[in-house]
């Protein structure tokens, strides 16, 4: 009897944790996608890619792109638990 009470517990749990990030994702659909905050994320995403690009030592491209991988899965990562804990 207890099982059945902790499972039906952890379904409801599973329920309210879905319905809150259907709500936050609503939320972010309706007032932070095509913002100006956004566009100003992309640029600062997109330009400064083409200035490399443009700037770029041709013959250490590879070790640029090797340090620019790992300083994206650490920001990916920080950026997971910042979120995580709501910073």
């Amino acid at each position: 009897m207890k099982q059945e009470n902790v499972n039906d517990l952890i379904d409801e749990n599973i329920e309210q944790i879905h319905k809150l990030i259907q709500e936050k994702i609503n939320i972010w659909s309706e007032y932070v996608l095509f913002s100006r905050l956004w566009w100003l994320g992309v640029g600062l995403s997109v330009i400064p890619w083409i200035i490399w690009f443009i700037v770029r030592k041709k013959e250490s491209t590879d070790l640029i792109l090797y340090a620019g991988f790992f300083v994206i899965v650490i920001s990916l990562a920080l950026d997971i638990v910042g979120d995580q804990y709501s910073l």
